[in-house]
């Protein structure tokens, strides 16, 4: 028993269904803002100040880092 237990010692890993599915959720949140602001920045390319696009964008990838961590 304890040679099986020793053998499988890292290679499993538990999974909480719920966390993945609320990460999934943010995730695809995440992804729906990037897509509005590509598509904003595409429709008003003179009228796009890029300090603002950089903050939203900085603030996706904080948003990013937090459902990852």
């Amino acid at each position: 028993m304890s040679e099986m237990v020793r053998d499988h010692l890292g290679k499993v890993t538990v999974r909480n269904k719920k966390d993945e599915k609320e990460r999934t959720g943010m995730l695809n949140r995440i992804n729906a803002n990037l897509n509005m602001i590509a598509r904003w920045v595409n429709t008003h390319r003179g009228a796009a100040e890029s300090v603002e696009v950089v903050s939203h964008l900085i603030a996706i990838d904080r948003s990013i880092k937090d459902v990852s961590k």
